[in-house]
């Protein structure tokens, strides 16, 4: 299930801009992507789609966030067993950042595949150069927004850490209308995180996605844009 989010304006854009550069000096981004697992009851239907890594039944939330922790899109309901860079390409984003003009981009981790909209990580075999592992840190200190959004969002509606029901489609709308509710808030009552955020629940295997030229000169010029 996608979100409904009006397009950003280029006004907006811009002030989104300015906010995650003024993190660590990253330009460009207009937000953060990540996914967060929901835990669930046991389904009675297909039960094993849902076991994600950690062993537990979940749903997976997609989020994209801005600087102040708003949600800018969502996509909810896969089953916890997927991966993802899966979930990504199935959803309205991965169109949507095809899209994006060349000096804009999202930040994801490296479970999502490196494109000219969406800036990832180095991969690191321990072998990366010094300005790598630089912008390596920059991104992910940067790109951190998304779980810190995660973890207000579970903070203030603590059923999200775990649905005791057997409705999919009920648990999907619960989980969406949630999402709207903390844009409502953070738009009354500003950014206040109620609890710590440990994202390990969702940690992926690297994606091995070919990147085209493109995408590796975007982020090589990304990097010497912070040195």
């Amino acid at each position: 299930m996608a979100s409904a989010v009006p397009a950003i304006s280029y006004t907006k854009q811009a002030e989104i801009k300015n906010k995650f550069k003024a993190i660590k000096g990253l330009p460009g981004v207009i937000g953060a992507v990540d996914g967060t697992h929901i835990s669930i009851r046991k389904p009675t239907d297909h039960p094993q789609s849902y076991l994600n890594r950690k062993k537990d039944y979940s749903i997976i939330l997609q989020g994209v966030c801005d600087a102040d922790m708003t949600f800018l899109d969502v996509f909810v309901g896969w089953p916890g067993s997927v991966h993802d860079a899966r979930v990504y390409r199935n959803s309205p984003l991965e169109e949507k950042v095809s899209h994006l003009p060349i000096e804009s981009h999202l930040l994801g981790d490296g479970a999502y595949p490196l494109t000219n909209g969406l800036i990832t990580p180095y991969r690191d075999t321990g072998r990366l150069a010094n300005d790598e592992l630089k912008f390596n840190k920059v991104q992910s200190a940067t790109r951190n927004k998304i779980e810190c959004t995660f973890g207000m969002l579970k903070g203030k509606w603590r059923r999200l850490k775990y649905l005791d029901m057997l409705d999919i489609p009920c648990m999907v709308e619960l989980i969406f209308s949630c999402t709207v509710i903390h844009n409502f808030v953070i738009q009354r009552e500003g950014t206040h995180l109620d609890d710590e955020f440990d994202d390990e629940d969702n940690l992926q295997p690297p994606n091995l996605d070919v990147p085209t030229r493109l995408a590796f000169q975007k982020r090589d010029m990304l990097k010497m844009s912070i040195q």
